[in-house]
């Protein structure tokens, strides 16, 4: 049938309608009749229409926005009700744009029942819209449903076994970083070794798309600098800026589905720093401007569905450090001041960042969301301020559900001891990394010791001269002796990495 660029879907049935007037897409009876219209420009410059109808044949002819008819033909309609017609190709000046739409050609589509109703509609221009299938390919001849994939054949799915202890991943040698989404989980060696595992139906790890189990090698690249792991897709900058991705790279302004790290070329500037939560991306150029790659599509519907959306720069400058949630982005600037954004993609090519009254002398920090966002940052002097939503007591039992400015939280971390169980870790330390997450926080010391405001399993010595740490909603992952480390109660995927084998 061509490649699609996009079509578009109208349920209507009228006695007569003009093709550049706007037209309901809610079913509409006539005389017992139903016309149900696709159309869509393929990329050979033929007109693909199809749909359902209740009659035995339909009349199809494509008109100019003068209402001059240019092409005319009659099919026939399954059994199903199903009509199908690719025209020839036309020439190029057929697809004006529409003097009354910047999403339209000025092409109006017109289906007919001969003798009875009649449905249009106008051709529309999706070319810089991602590609969305045809409701109608079910009844194209020759066509397969796809078969989903049963999780449960690869030792995974509802009764995966958990770790309910911290359990080594012993497949990753040499772990010097880890990124995990609520599905898939990277890990990065010292060689520059790259590991993945977990669900991988978008190709987020490799091109089988089926679960890969247990870590598996996904290529051996000492560039690598950083990893990202976020909702369908796998990110990496290396030392020279240049950012790689792979799964479902739509949600990010690129219109792919690759099981291969492929190069993103969106941002002329080199990349140093990113940060990603489900289908948005914080990234951070190595002049201090900060770029977003999708974001949340919430009461936006058009605006998502167009390419040039899912990028756009944020206006700040100075920045050094940047952090992605659930609904805002963030930024650090190197004044030492935090600054966010409304991540929600939004129709334009900049958002403004605004600053967050309170934050001071800031060296480190990340932000989640649980109820609401809420962010723990870490000062110069390494103490922590905590800002934002507590209902989930992700802060601690001693601090309030809201915290309206910048509070100083630095003496409630817990620490666990064998002989003693959980307790403040009492004297001052100085704080060197920070990971949240819906349900809880992480932190790193000076010390390299990790510690947290909510309990975590009891770990013994694991806690101590760690050097990396990871958090999603129900896992978390950390280094520690050089080892990568796993516990939580989510692997219905296999993105725990554990327990499972391929079948």
């Amino acid at each position: 049938m061509g490649s699609r660029l996009r079509g578009l879907t109208i349920l209507v049935v009228m006695a007569l309608i003009f093709p550049f007037m706007p037209i309901s897409v809610q079913p509409v009876q006539a005389i017992g009749e139903k016309i149900e219209i696709f159309t869509q420009r393929n990329e050979d410059n033929s007109v693909l229409v199809e749909g359902l109808a209740e009659a035995s044949s339909v009349k199809i002819e494509l008109k100019d926005e003068d209402e001059k008819p240019f092409f005319s033909s009659t099919v026939q309609v399954n059994k199903e009700g199903y009509y199908q017609l690719k025209t020839p190709p036309f020439n190029e000046e057929v697809f004006k744009p529409s003097r009354h739409s910047k999403y339209n050609y000025g092409v109006g589509v017109y289906v007919s029942v001969p003798g009875g109703a009649q449905a249009a509609t106008t051709l529309p221009d999706f070319r810089d819209r991602y590609e969305s299938p045809s409701p109608y390919e079910k009844y194209r001849e020759g066509y397969q449903e796809p078969k989903p994939v049963k999780f449960e054949q690869y030792g995974v799915g509802a009764q995966a076994p958990i770790a309910k202890e911290p359990i080594q991943l012993k497949a990753v040698d040499s772990p010097i970083s880890v990124a995990a989404s609520e599905s898939h989980t990277l890990a990065l060696g010292k060689d520059g070794r790259l590991y993945g595992w977990g669900k991988n139906t978008s190709r987020e790890i490799n091109e089988s798309e089926m679960p890969v189990l247990p870590p598996t090698l996904i290529t051996t690249d000492k560039t690598i600098k950083k990893i990202e792991a976020g909702e369908k897709f796998s990110l990496y900058i290396t030392t020279d800026g240049e950012l790689y991705g792979w799964g479902d790279l739509n949600h990010l302004g690129v219109k792919t589905i690759t099981g291969k790290p492929t190069k993103i070329t969106l941002i002329s500037e080199p990349i140093v720093d990113m940060n990603a939560f489900n289908r948005g991306v914080a990234l951070l150029t190595k002049s201090g401007n900060v770029y977003q790659l999708g974001g949340v599509g919430w009461a936006n519907d058009e605006a998502r569905e167009f390419v040039r959306n899912h990028f756009r720069q944020i206006v700040i400058k100075d920045a050094v450090s940047v952090s992605m949630s659930n609904m805002k982005g963030y930024a650090l600037k190197k004044d030492g001041t935090l600054w966010s954004w409304n991540n929600s993609i939004v129709e334009g090519q900049t958002t403004q960042a605004e600053q967050i009254a309170g934050f001071k002398d800031i060296q480190k920090f990340d932000a989640a969301n649980t109820n609401d966002e809420y962010i723990i940052a870490i000062d110069s002097k390494g103490d922590l301020w905590g800002y934002g939503d507590n209902s989930a007591r992700q802060l601690g039992q001693k601090v309030p559900s809201k915290l309206g400015k910048p509070t100083n939280i630095t003496n409630m971390a817990l620490r666990y001891n064998k002989q003693t169980g959980w307790s403040a870790a009492g004297k001052k330390l100085n704080y060197t990394a920070v990971s949240l997450n819906v349900n809880g926080v992480l932190l790193l010391t000076e010390n390299h010791e990790m510690l947290t405001y909510n309990t975590y399993p009891r770990l013994g010595d694991l806690n101590k001269n760690v050097s990396y740490i990871e958090n999603t909603s129900r896992n978390m992952y950390w280094i520690s002796g050089g080892k990568l480390w796993v516990w939580g109660n989510g692997n219905e995927y296999g993105q725990q990495g554990i327990g499972v084998k391929a079948k």
